[in-house]
């Protein structure tokens, strides 16, 4: 299976215990591969928990090989991303309680609506409050709806 690069970018929302919206970024990341943009978002998040003093933390993906790779039940790492993946198991220690969870995209309709977002402006966005586009995303989301994509 060959991987393309494509303009690309990654978000991520932070919720409470309540799933109660705390923040959300995006970022674009420009050319890149889609595994190492999943890479690149996982290491980001870890970064900016550690910033924000989160020492208890899950982070969502909807690609299961990176799920796998960080929670370190498939060890066949590819080359592309190897560096990256060491600076996440790198990080590891510094979390009271790490988890990895895989999510379907159709699961997190925030979060998917966001990656269009990062990748087309290609900027570092960070919000503490939700915009109004995502905010009955973020309403479903909360129950736990699924959107299925066309």
């Amino acid at each position: 299976m060959f991987s393309t690069q494509v303009l690309d970018g990654f978000r991520g929302v932070c919720r409470n215990l309540d799933s109660l919206f705390t923040f959300e970024f995006a970022y674009g990341i420009g050319w890149n591969y889609d595994l190492a943009a999943e890479a690149i978002a996982a290491k980001s998040a870890m970064i900016l928990a550690i910033t924000l003093n989160l020492n208890k933390i899950i982070i969502e993906s909807d690609n299961l090989l990176i799920k796998q790779l960080l929670s370190r039940s498939s060890n066949a790492i590819p080359w592309r991303i190897a560096p990256i993946l060491n600076d996440c198991f790198n990080m590891l220690h510094m979390f009271e309680d790490i988890r990895f969870s895989h999510v379907l995209r159709e699961g997190n309709a925030v979060a998917d609506s966001l990656v269009s977002f990062a990748s087309t402006t290609q900027d570092s966005n960070f919000w503490f409050s939700p915009p109004p586009s995502i905010s009955p995303l973020l309403y479903a989301d909360s129950f736990g709806t699924l959107f299925l994509r066309q």
